[in-house]
């Protein structure tokens, strides 16, 4: 890994200070948001970070930054009390590569995060978003969703496949929530991600998992 020299990580503190300067007192808090942090790069998820790239940033927070627990910060934003550059890490939904993947890391480097878990998930399932992934992963070249109403999806390649993610997500995000999982998973059982009268809960493919109940506990070592 490159470590930034010290005229990098100096340009890097005076951006982090300008941002601070927002807050009251001029001591403000920046929030940094994960929801997974990957193995490995996957193409079909280029919002997501994977290991190497995260490594670099926690590398980058713990030189340039004054890393706080989000609770520790909360409580000293009000009065002003934040240390200059002030920084909170946090991870949506908590999927299992928070824990497998992300913790070791931030062990690395002495950082503590905090975890929203979405504790409907903890015993298996897949959000509405995984399932619309999965499915799109593995759909032939040439798929018939229109009696989903989706249309005909043409997915000769990655770049193909990531706009129809990003089509499909969009269509179904606004929708009532069982609507949308139900479509959702009417969408993975066409592509044969998943036998409706042979799994009720899915979501234990490598590239969906979430967080079984044990492990959520386990992400206490790295909440605030």
């Amino acid at each position: 890994m490159n470590r930034l020299s010290p005229l990098g990580c100096a340009l890097v503190r005076g951006a982090g200070t300008v941002a601070s300067l927002l807050g009251p007192g001029g001591r403000g808090l920046l929030v940094l948001i994960y929801h997974r942090v990957l193995a490995v790069p996957d193409p079909l998820s280029e919002g997501d970070v994977d290991a190497t790239r995260f490594a670099g940033q926690m590398d980058l927070l713990a030189s340039c930054f004054s890393v706080l627990p989000l609770s520790e910060a909360l409580e000293r934003l009000p009065s002003g009390s934040l240390p200059p550059r002030a920084v909170s890490v946090t991870f949506d939904d908590g999927y299992a590569d928070n824990l497998e993947v992300a913790l070791p890391i931030m062990r690395r480097y002495g950082v503590r995060a905090t975890v929203f878990v979405a504790s409907g998930y903890l015993d298996g399932g897949l959000m509405f978003n995984d399932a619309v992934i999965q499915a799109v992963r593995q759909a032939p070249a040439r798929v018939d969703l229109s009696d989903l109403g989706f249309g005909v999806l043409d997915l000769p390649d990655v770049q193909s496949r990531r706009a129809a993610i990003g089509r499909l997500i969009g269509e179904l995000k606004y929708r009532p929530p069982a609507e949308r999982r139900e479509r959702a998973m009417e969408m993975l059982e066409r592509t044969g991600g998943w036998h409706r009268n042979s799994c009720s809960r899915p979501g234990r493919c490598a590239h969906c998992a979430t967080p079984e109940w044990r492990s959520a506990r386990t992400l206490r070592h790295i909440r605030s």
